[in-house]
């Protein structure tokens, strides 16, 4: 099951032998995601040049359909359409149209992808949305079912920012079709190419340095290595090759090609023979 944020309270909780009331709009909570690139730059695609920003808040206003969805994303690239400058996809009174935010969502017990399709257009590299010109949108965004979600604690999983989807018109069902794109009935709507998605970018981990193999794990090797790039070469703890149980410290060599321990994965003993090549493993010197 996919752990998802959510904005109210899922359960009673006893604190300083007091009840926190469940169901109610709590000024606040808030799920705030920051928008990244889905993949390394591609020639002509869609891209982010920097960073953006999700905000979903409980709302108590009329009119506000129950929640709030703020989006900051700008410097989207897509030559050849850009107005200017790299980043600036969308020309001035020309924007890129019928771009989806793909929302997943958790109401109770029931998980639903594809929740919603909101449609955005890119003019000058910013999003807005196209159902209210600007970068808010209330709960409008679920809409027929949008009065499901008054008063319940509602999570949200996947957030992704996708180009328009083979039929832009079925983003206006809420909740969307079900089922791949195809005939009438079908989601048509989410299938577009994905440039981003809230998350973060993972740092780069140099490794542990060592001596001597002892040093390290029992399935490592202590060696020359280039950590995170722009790392100089030193001696560094790394997963050892093999191609036969010999090869290894732990006297195991795993069905990845890899020597593993059988204190922590009790099947490790079983996954390959002392055999040379075992699993068709290649050759290690």
């Amino acid at each position: 099951m996919r752990r998802m944020a959510s904005l109210g309270i899922t359960c009673c909780l006893v604190a300083a032998a007091s009840w926190m009331q469940v169901g109610k709009a709590r000024a606040g909570d808030q799920v705030q995601e920051t928008i990244v690139p889905s993949s390394l730059p591609l020639s002509g695609a869609f891209q982010l040049t920097k960073h953006g920003k999700i905000k979903i808040k409980p709302s108590t206003k009329a009119g506000d359909g129950g929640i709030t969805l703020q989006l900051t994303l700008s410097g989207v690239d897509c030559p050849p359409n850009n107005d200017t400058t790299p980043g600036t996809c969308g020309k001035a009174g020309i924007p890129q149209t019928n771009h989806v935010m793909d929302i997943s969502s958790a109401l109770g017990a029931l998980e639903t992808p594809h929740v919603a399709g909101v449609k955005y257009k890119l003019e000058q590299g910013k999003a807005t949305f196209q159902a209210t010109g600007t970068n808010k949108i209330g709960g409008a965004a679920f809409g027929a079912v949008v009065s499901a979600i008054f008063n319940n604690p509602l999570g949200f999983g996947y957030i992704e920012f996708k180009t328009p989807g083979t039929r832009p018109s079925d983003c206006d069902s809420t909740p969307l079709p079900g089922g791949a794109c195809g005939g009438a009935g079908t989601n048509c709507c989410t299938n577009g190419t994905l440039y981003g998605y809230g998350g973060i970018v993972a740092g780069c981990d140099d490794g542990v340095t060592c001596s001597v193999d002892t040093d390290c794990a029992l399935t490592q090797k202590c060696v020359m290595a280039v950590g995170c790039p722009g790392s100089a070469m030193a001696l560094r703890c790394v997963t050892q090759a093999c191609d036969q149980d010999s090869d290894c410290r732990s006297v195991q060599c795993g069905s990845g090609c890899t020597c593993c321990d059988p204190s922590i994965d009790p099947t490790c003993a079983a996954q390959c023979t002392n055999t040379p090549n075992c699993n068709s493993c290649p050759s290690v010197p």
